[in-house]
């Protein structure tokens, strides 16, 4: 426990690589063989200091925050300012940054999300779009698609950009920039689902069956003679994968052999589509727990005096408000996400211009994949872990809060200086 949970291990024995070591491809391995390279070309001791590969996300948490103020303020000037502000307010906070020291996906997940949306920014606020820019729109979609199987979904639906995007310049050299990476975005996306190791599998569909499904079920075997399990193991419904004891086996051949055969993530989505009240259940739950973003987990050095699972709660304004005054409910969220595309889908009407509407088609992709990644962990996991399993959601939420911040404070100052402007000429 102290090893995994309780402290924050800094330094590590530098082994041979071994590629799907973890049971699934993760684009996290090359990130993290830069940062080994980079700690023992400073002190080659066969030791591996974490705080490189926090270096690391932090160069490129940095680039990423620049590329949306940048972006932001070639359209809309002072704007930018204040997308610097709530940014980093938002995304600094320790619930976020604790993750740089650590080998969990969610920290690629993160600077690479925001690295592809600034340069998105970037794309979708220049007359001429710089070739850089998209190269490195796409390095953050690539990173981001294979950071965590789950994120593949949403690498898949990054490709729809493309067809935006190779509209912005006419060159070859641009098409044929824009065709390769989306090639790389699928590749990335389908390695990282198709390397998933059977036992990982089999994990997760017990979760999202036992711990899912038959969790709180008003009748587990009749549930289980739907999905064309055995109705005998509703004595294991309620439990998940990493329990000790159970009351049948479930590490036997033959179970895990009928787990793997009969259940898949299309059954689970059919079962939800014929109980939508018992998904809407479920859903509830998620939003309960979908804006923890901190797990518990302890993020400072073992050190005498330093207690078991001690988290610093320095800048952590943000996670703080959500957790204490944010409503934990589904309404809200739905409330709050189908404002937000009703406000997009005016501004797309309002807004002729290709490259604004390309704005908006950025914006409509976080929100989609928020939408995704709210639904996706009780399909594919149960409740097990929920809260961790929401992270992208919340990179989602805050993303698109943080647009409706800066969004409504531009509106504000601009009906505020014609407002003025009216006045002065009236008098």
């Amino acid at each position: 426990d102290d090893r995994y949970f309780g402290y924050v291990n800094r330094e590590y024995s530098v082994g041979i690589p071994i590629p799907f070591g973890g049971g699934y491809f993760s684009t996290e391995i090359l990130v993290v063989g830069i940062a080994v390279l980079l700690s023992q070309s400073v002190f080659p001791s066969g030791i591996f200091d974490i705080r490189y590969l926090s270096f690391v996300y932090i160069l490129v948490f940095i680039a990423a925050l620049f590329l949306i103020v940048l972006g932001i303020r070639k359209r809309w000037s002072w704007a930018g300012w204040m997308a610097a502000g709530v940014s980093v307010l938002v995304f600094s906070d320790t619930a976020y940054i604790s993750y740089f020291n650590s080998f969990y996906g969610e920290a690629v997940t993160l600077v690479f999300l925001l690295l592809m949306t600034g340069a998105g920014i970037n794309l979708a606020s220049t007359a001429r779009p710089r070739l850089w820019v998209l190269i490195l729109f796409f390095a953050g979609a690539v990173f981001f698609a294979g950071a965590k199987v789950q994120n593949s979904p949403a690498g898949l639906l990054a490709v729809l950009l493309c067809f935006r995007l190779i509209r912005l310049r006419k060159d070859n050299l641009w098409k044929r920039t824009v065709v390769f990476s989306a090639a790389c975005i699928i590749a990335v996306s389908v390695l990282s689902y198709i390397t998933i190791s059977r036992d990982i599998k089999t994990c997760n569909k017990y979760q999202t069956v036992f711990y899912g499904i038959l969790k709180d079920s008003p009748d587990p075997a009749a549930d289980l003679r739907e999905l064309g399990l055995n109705s005998e193991y509703e004595a294991l419904a309620g439990t998940n994968y990493f329990m000790k004891e159970y009351p049948i086996d479930i590490r036997t051949p033959e179970f895990k052999e009928e787990i793997d055969n009969t259940i898949n993530h299309l059954k689970i989505a059919g079962f939800y589509l014929k109980h939508p009240g018992r998904l809407l259940d479920k859903l509830e739950v998620a939003a309960l727990e979908g804006f923890l973003l901190k797990q518990g987990f302890g993020n400072y050095e073992k050190y005498p005096g330093v207690a078991y699972k001690t988290t610093a709660n320095i800048l952590s304004v943000w996670s703080n408000f959500k957790v204490s005054t944010l409503p934990h409910t589904l309404i809200f969220i739905i409330v709050f996400f189908a404002g937000f595309f009703l406000v997009l889908a005016l501004e797309y009407i309002r807004n002729k211009d290709i490259q604004m509407r390309l704005l908006m088609e950025i914006m409509a992709f976080i929100s989609l994949t928020g939408i995704m990644q709210f639904v996706m962990p009780i399909i594919g996991d149960g409740e097990a872990d929920l809260s961790k399993h929401l992270f992208l959601f919340n990179v989602c939420f805050d993303l698109m809060f943080t647009a409706i911040v800066v969004y409504s404070l531009y509106r504000l100052w601009s009906f505020f200086r014609i407002f003025c402007t009216r006045l002065q000429l009236s008098k």
